[in-house]
């Protein structure tokens, strides 16, 4: 409907969306802010998964950590380590 009224702004009328950005020769405001949210996110979940796995190690048996071969001395190890550290 704006077309109808700025054809200049918003391209010929019933051409559908135009992107602005495009016809501008700038790029999209949002362009890199999505990759960069998604990594972030990625991040958030590696590191909440390291957490939870690391308390499951320490919540387990000396006979479950032997059928995965890993000692108590191991598990302590990792679960002192900070979140962030593989």
């Amino acid at each position: 409907m704006l077309a109808h009224y700025f054809p200049d702004r918003f391209g010929k009328a019933g051409a559908g969306p135009v992107n602005l950005a495009a016809r501008s020769g700038r790029a999209a405001p949002g362009g890199r802010l999505m990759p960069f949210a998604a990594a972030v996110l990625r991040l958030y979940r590696s590191w909440t998964s390291r957490a939870r796995d690391r308390r499951e190690l320490a919540r387990m048996s000396d006979r479950e950590l032997r059928d995965i071969s890993l000692t108590r001395s191991d598990v302590e190890f990792l679960v002192n380590q900070p979140f962030w550290k593989p």
